[in-house]
């Protein structure tokens, strides 16, 4: 499993993810060095899905590094993130072309197939917190309990 690393210094998990899928235009000094030809060459270069599980986890780590200080430091401004999150268009297939769909599990000539059963709708269960300072502290969790409806009916956290 490969690890992704998503910047949660936005205040919104929607803004994180969309500046992490940026399509990245290589050119200039920075141009990708062609595997075939051997040549420097323009490129697009972006991030996205291509699989995703059924529970999808994440850790937002939301620390930069100050160098002045040359400390770490917790960022503790709002984050915000919604109760269902639709995961559709950070996917590969929504993102790329579909000429540029490849299976990297298989020969390069194969295109990747969709699935029928693919998940991209999520509903959030549990938020943990963590309170203190870059370099210790502690963790509390709120857990939504569906099985216990408030008065109005909605599930408990």
């Amino acid at each position: 499993m490969k690890n992704l690393y998503v910047s949660f210094l936005d205040p919104h998990l929607h803004e994180s993810l969309d500046e992490v899928t940026v399509k990245d235009m290589l050119e200039g000094d920075n141009m990708y060095t062609c595997s075939k030809c051997q040549k420097k060459v323009r490129a697009e270069k972006r991030a996205c899905f291509k699989k995703l599980p059924r529970i999808l986890c994440f850790n937002t780590m939301r620390y930069t590094f100050n160098m002045v200080t040359m400390m770490k430091e917790k960022v503790n401004t709002h984050f915000s993130f919604p109760l269902c999150l639709d995961m559709s268009q950070y996917m590969e297939k929504n993102l790329m072309g579909p000429d540029k769909l490849r299976d990297d599990d298989e020969d390069d000539k194969f295109l990747v197939q969709s699935e029928e059963d693919d998940i991209y709708e999520y509903e959030l269960i549990g938020v943990t917190v963590h309170t203190g300072t870059a370099d210790g502290g502690h963790y509390y969790s709120f857990i939504r309990d569906k099985l216990h409806k408030s008065e109005s009916g909605q599930d408990k956290w």
